[in-house]
């Protein structure tokens, strides 16, 4: 009897099982399906402001004595804005790419994969090298036509690997990275910032940080400089700082289209005492949300207070406009370096007095507005290439006059400066001129937004021609430029493909052009003397941009093994227990039905 009732559970126990275990796998099937992260489309998306609350700040420019500001750009989804007023007209190339994108198919797969630093070789060189080769023979040259290599780019960019990827970060990730209500907080290596994405973007679910972004255009970047006010107590207090100054009244709606970064510093303190921007709180979280996110490069701006204004005199390159808030004056030490920026337009938050002292100081683009109208002013920026600039270099991050870089400086002399001009006039044909003083030799990195790189390239350095493909008997170091996929994207130190900074399109280089003695400068007011550890600063970009190790290369003559392929998503560890659960709940049911 008790053999028979042991049977009988057993029997019972045995027919049950598949039963729950059926139930268990179509319960997890479920969870996946309600759990399951929006689409990402493959086009391009247009993405429409959030409704935004009143903006409580006073709008009565002319009782307040200040110039009238430009209307707010209105809602996208039913009247399109006006495109930014810094923007140039675009090429008939780039136009071509916009409407007809399916002629590019090929292309743009070759630049994926080439631009893909996950595998363990790279193989995309040479496909890509024969689809640019093939479109450049039918008079589309991607190389000598910056706006349309900067689209391809923007098609075909490779992102950094998701912070939520790599299984051995996931113990530090639970501790360093927090996601509450779009906004995001992030400290690794010592680097802490904050941001928040638009919605066409946004991956601040966990399960979302492992698919690829969609390939919609690149929206842009606000890099906002706090104050140091309650900033050093948590990451709570960070976000609750970030929302209240960038996601709320005017800033919500401009935040729904662009991505704003917040690095956070220590009592708000950006620079070191020689007046350097720090490696930790700026450099370090400015590129690693560029290489994570899809940043429009030509749409970045600066906004911040008096260190906001060492960073424009030193890397102005970055940005498309400054803004800076007020409550601070210029030093007269350093009046000499807002020439540095006098390339890119500013915008001061409701102080006349120091936009005048930046009118005064040679800046001829100053505009002062409130705080809510400065994001339609940030949206009409549009960052280009300088083609005649000023530029003092009184400190060694301030190497990197836009184009140009300042490989060997006297670091020691009472002053260095630079006036740079691009001519293509009857008696100056495509020409270079750079006068420079404390200056011993420089680099210049060229493309067709700045000279014609079809014709032969003249450049006079204080006077002396240093450069002229038309001389004759010139040394093969003087021969006409070519644009070349390497150096635009793999030189050293650059390595713009592993740095991932997509917004330095520079083709062609001349570098260790020497600097001869010439007339002397006017440099403003003299710079101190830098000490002598200082002689031989680090090379351009490079020292701001810290580029990760390269994957192994492989010959370039190397045959290609397949057709380039998108790299799989993958798989969610649900799908493969549901999938082993409802197996063994079949097993069972098989054995069942043969026992019998």
């Amino acid at each position: 009897m008790a053999g028979m009732r042991r049977a009988t559970q057993a029997e019972g126990g045995h027919t049950a099982l598949p039963g729950l275990l059926l139930l268990a796998s179509v319960g997890m099937l479920v969870w996946l399906w309600l759990d399951r992260p929006p689409p990402t489309p493959d086009t391009t998306l247009e993405v429409g402001p959030a409704a935004a609350p009143a903006d409580p700040e006073p709008e009565d420019r002319t009782a307040r004595g200040l110039p009238p500001m430009p209307p707010a750009p209105t809602d996208r989804a039913s009247t399109p804005a006006p495109p930014p007023s810094d923007r140039p007209v675009p090429s008939a190339l780039l136009a071509r790419c916009r409407a007809e994108p399916g002629r590019y198919k090929a292309l743009i797969q070759s630049a994926r994969r080439y631009f893909d630093l996950d595998e363990e070789v790279w193989r995309g060189r040479k496909a890509l090298l024969g689809d640019l080769t093939r479109h450049h023979e039918e008079g589309e040259r991607f190389l000598a036509t910056p706006d349309a290599l900067a689209w391809l780019i923007g098609q075909a960019r490779s992102f950094a690997t998701s912070l939520r990827e790599r299984k051995w970060q996931r113990e530090i990730e639970a501790k360093e990275f927090k996601a509450d209500k779009g906004v995001h907080h992030l400290e690794l290596d010592g680097s802490r910032l904050c941001w928040s994405e638009p919605p066409a973007f946004f991956r601040g679910r966990a399960r979302d940080w492992q698919r690829p972004l969609p390939r919609a255009e690149p929206a842009p970047l606000l890099v906002a400089l706090h104050d140091g006010t309650a900033l050093d107590e948590g990451p709570a207090e960070r976000m609750a700082y970030f929302r209240r100054h960038y996601q709320t009244g005017a800033a919500r709606a401009f935040a729904s289209k662009a991505y704003v970064l917040m690095p956070s510093a220590p009592a708000g303190r950006y620079l070191d005492d020689k007046g350097e921007p720090k490696h930790a709180h700026l450099q370090s979280p400015l590129s690693l949300l560029w290489s994570q996110a899809h940043v429009d490069f030509d749409r970045m701006v600066l906004e911040g207070g008096h260190q906001a204004f060492a960073v424009a005199t030193s890397v102005a390159v970055f940005f498309a406009g400054i803004v800076f808030r007020g409550g601070w004056s210029i030093d007269e030490r350093h009046e000499a370096e807002v020439r540095n920026f006098a390339s890119r337009p500013v915008y001061v938050i409701d102080d006349e007095a120091l936009a005048k002292e930046l009118r005064d100081a040679g800046h001829p683009d100053v505009v002062v507005g409130t705080a809510s109208e400065r994001f339609a002013w940030i949206e009409r920026r549009f960052r280009q290439p300088p083609k005649r600039f000023h530029w003092t270099a009184a400190r060694p991050s301030q190497q990197l006059p836009y184009w140009i870089n300042l490989s060997t400086a006297d670091w020691r002399a009472e002053a260095r400066c630079l006036e740079v001009e691009i001519l293509d006039t009857e008696d100056a044909p495509n020409t270079i001129e750079v006068k420079a003083q404390g200056v011993d030799a420089i680099d210049l990195f060229l493309n067709d937004a700045l000279v014609d790189l079809d014709r032969p390239v003249r450049l006079v350095v204080n006077g002396h021609v240093e450069h002229d493909a038309r001389l004759p008997g010139a040394p093969a170091a003087l021969a006409p430029l070519d644009r070349d996929l390497d150096v635009l994207f793999n030189r050293h130190p650059l390595q713009i493909r592993t740095s991932r900074y997509y917004g330095w399109l520079f083709p062609a280089h001349l570098t260790g052009i020497p600097v001869r003695p010439g007339t002397p400068l006017t440099c403003g007011v003299a710079s101190p003397a830098v000490a002598s550890d200082a002689e031989e600063p680090a090379p351009p970009v490079a020292e701001f941009l810290p580029t990760p190790a390269a994957p192994p290369a492989v010959d370039p003559g190397e045959p290609e093994l397949g057709a380039p392929q998108e790299s799989p998503s993958p798989l969610d560890w649900r799908w493969v227990l549901a999938g082993t659960l409802a197996v063994l709940a079949l097993l069972l049911w098989v054995r069942r039905r043969s026992a019998r």
